[in-house]
Parts: C-alpha cells; structure tokens; sequence
C-alpha cells in the first residue's frame, strides 16, 4: 500500500492552509449525512454545531477528537483525511474492510468551532478546554464527557498541533510529531492503560520511520489532572496524544497533515493489540524528548545593553477578513545563547533597532529591523 498516493486519492482538497472555521467542514459533514454516518453531537457556547462521526462495526472503540484548540488545525485536516478514506469504497477496499471491521470510530474532528471562527486557542468565554477536564465548565467539555461515558472507548485520541519552536532533542531539527502517553498521577505512575499507550504510540514511531526519521519527538508527561487526556487516562482508557508540529517549508502545514493520516493509518493498521517487545516503556522513552529550543530565526550575536545575546523570531499567525496574515514576533531574549533557528543570521556584536526601539524586545510584533549604527534596513 502506498500511502502517499492513498493519501493524494482522498484527501480534501477544499482544505488548507492553518485557518479552519467550522464552515470548512461541509463536504465532510455533507459526505457523512450521505453515508449515514453523521451525529450531532451538540452545540459550543455560541450555539455552533459540534459535528461527530460515527463509523465501523468492530469491537475496538475509537474516540478521537480535534481542534479543541481553535488554532490548531491540522490535526483536523488529516481526521478529515483519514474519515474520507474510511467513507470511500474504491481505494485501498481490503485495508478499509479490514479496519472497519475491527473498529469503531467516533469522530469529533472540531470540539471548539467558537474558537477556530476566530482563531484562538480558548473557547468563547476565553476558557482553554484542554483545562476543563475536572470542572467541566464549558460546554464543548461537557459535549465530550457525555460521549466519553455513552460510547465507552478502548482507546481515546487527543489531537493537537504544537508550534515551530518545538525541537527534536537538541537536534536542528523541528518536532513534526510528537506523542504522548500522558501521565496518570505526579509520579508519573505506569498503569496498564498507560503502558499500552505508549505501545500503541511506538508501533505508530516504528512505522514513521521511512519518511520522518529523527523528526519525532516524545512531549512532556508532567501530570495536571484538568488535562483531558490525563483525565481519561487515569479512568483506565488508554490516551494517546498526537501533536502535530513543524516541517521546514511547510508553514501551511501540509506535509505534517500529510504525515498525521500516515501516523493514523499505521496505528490502526492491524488489530490495537498492544505492541510486543522485550520492553515497552524502554522503547517509549528512547524517543527523544521535544524540547523548545527552536526558532523560525535567529539572530546571533546581537548586543544588547553591552551584552551579545541571541534573538529568537517566531512566525505568528491572525486572521484579517478571513485570511491568514502571518507576521514576526520577538518569541525571547537569550543571553546563553541556546536556541537554535531554522535560519540564522549572524550580527556580529551590531546593535539593532526593532520598531525604532533598542531595547526591551521582547514581545514585539515587528514592523522594521534596521542596524542602529548605519541605519541600514534589514530585509527578512
């Protein structure tokens, strides 16, 4: 099976880009109404429908979800992939069969459409779900909640994207992927829903390794018990946390839409036996931590206050009449000279003057860099 031509016959055209408002799932939602697969499964703050998509005959109970962060978008976008694989009957007929058989989906592919209308991580009320997991204050949560105890999953999917400054170890390479098993107590305790997620993700790491070897990254198990995933997965279901990062050149995200549809058909390949070798959590922890050491640009050696310091630039994105505008924000000052950028550019002890300032950087959205000396414009 090749999965980058799989991938070209089903995926949805009418999406891309990292804007994704409810409006933009129609041709699914219209494609599962027709298939007969479509649930409503409520409504968000601002009354927008919470879409769900209910498919599969088999015994293993999937819940995924996605864009419970408004601004996290591609994780949706390779769900959506992956569902129109699921709904079509042309291509790949025996891997479907055999996966629709095993499983059944249910699909929440935007949990916060108030948010993603406006691109922001929190909801309407300005609340991150990801937060609301013991409160349950919101109603997205509680959508989630009312389906998390109705459909009794054998594994839940938390789906995510993380930003560029995402890094693979301390590597000069970006964390495409990343996984979680995530933690079920502070002590970070191994229960057997645990293990098996983390077998789960490893089968998923091994299978990746063709084409995003040495990109994928293992995110931070620190516990909070407000986290969904963490939540679920300290009631004994098995959690997997999927957070979809940055490839070089690929700042409309793409490629890692692409390589979230391979990541989920490897994992759903064969049955969810959990994966077998001589050990398990070892195998887990050799993938290499993410770490935020990356940054979109750096500017090295920049004197600051008499001091050389390196500058980390971020891409940042915001809709304006219903479009992406990205622009370069100063993501942090460092004196120690740690992170590392995907281009660098090297001052050399020059001062410079951001926004006409030459000091207090930090947070500045950028309109003008120019050399404080010769007042020569730097072009980026």
């Amino acid at each position: 099976m090749n999965i980058k031509s799989l991938h070209i016959a089903v995926k949805d055209t009418s999406l891309s880009g990292r804007y994704l408002p409810e409006n933009r799932l129609e041709s699914l939602i219209a494609l599962a109404k027709k298939r007969d697969v479509y649930r409503l499964l409520g409504s968000s703050e601002l009354d927008q429908d919470i879409h769900g998509i209910l498919i599969g005959r088999g015994d293993k109970r999937i819940l995924a979800w996605s864009q419970m962060h408004g601004n996290e978008s591609t994780t949706t976008k390779g769900v959506v992939d992956f569902v129109r694989l699921l709904l079509q009957e042309s291509v790949a007929s025996d891997f479907v069969s055999a996966v629709l058989n095993q499983h059944t989906f249910l699909i929440i592919p935007m949990l916060n459409p108030d948010g993603a209308q406006v691109y922001s991580r929190e909801n309407a009320n300005g609340v991150d779900l990801n937060r609301d997991a013991l409160n349950q204050s919101q109603r997205e949560i509680r959508v989630l909640m009312r389906q998390f105890d109705a459909f009794k999953p054998d594994l839940c999917l938390n789906l995510h994207d993380q930003r560029s400054l995402y890094g693979v170890g301390n590597l000069r390479v970006p964390a495409t992927l990343s996984f979680l098993s995530p933690s079920i107590d502070a002590q970070r305790s191994l229960s057997p829903a645990r293990i098996e997620a983390m077998s789960l993700i490893v089968k998923m790491v091994l299978g990746l390794q063709e084409h995003l070897a040495g990109q994928i990254g293992r995110y931070d198990d620190g516990f909070n018990e407000s986290c969904v995933g963490d939540f679920f997965q300290k009631k004994g279901v098995p959690t997997i946390l999927i957070e979809a990062g940055h490839f070089v050149g690929d700042d409309a995200r793409e490629q890692t839409r692409y390589f979230v549809f391979e990541a989920l058909l490897y994992l759903f390949q064969t049955s969810l036996k959990p994966y077998i070798a001589q050990d398990v959590v070892a195998d887990y922890l050799a993938i290499p931590d993410n770490h935020k050491n990356m940054r979109d640009l750096v500017f090295k050696n920049v004197s600051l206050k008499g001091v050389l310091v390196s500058l980390g630039l971020q891409k940042e994105y915001e809709i304006i009449n219903n479009q992406e505008q990205q622009y370069l924000r100063i993501e942090d000052v460092d004196p120690d000279h740690v992170i590392m950028g995907y281009t660098e550019i090297d001052f050399k002890g020059e001062e410079l003057l951001i926004n006409s300032h030459e000091n207090d950087f930090e947070g500045e959205k950028i309109a003008t860099i120019e050399l404080k000396k010769s007042k020569k414009l730097i072009k980026i």
